[in-house]
């Protein structure tokens, strides 16, 4: 697929995949201790106590920054400037 710009076939199911993942990357963010909550070791009965889970949680919550940061919000970027430009205002709501 063609990702320049946005199209009915595939568009609502990638908008659909971000939004979900937007999501993930949320409570893995509210998952790791942060200056805000360093104290914080528990997550509805989840145990946050190990050195090695706080590591591991840590870098994929990154990954998925920098894939959201790097990928995902450009091509976003690029849709809605498309869409403006073609005048399709309706596909920059969606």
């Amino acid at each position: 697929m063609d990702t320049g710009k946005y199209d009915d076939t595939n568009g609502s199911l990638i908008l659909f995949i971000i939004r979900l993942v937007v999501r993930v990357q949320g409570f893995v963010s509210y998952l790791v201790p942060s200056e805000r909550r360093p104290n914080f070791t528990t997550t509805r009965g989840l145990s946050v106590s190990s050195e090695e889970f706080k590591v591991f949680i840590s870098k994929k919550r990154a990954r998925i920054q920098r894939n959201l940061d790097e990928d995902v919000f450009p091509m976003l970027e690029q849709w809605c400037a498309v869409a403006m430009k073609e005048n399709h205002v309706r596909s920059v709501r969606s």
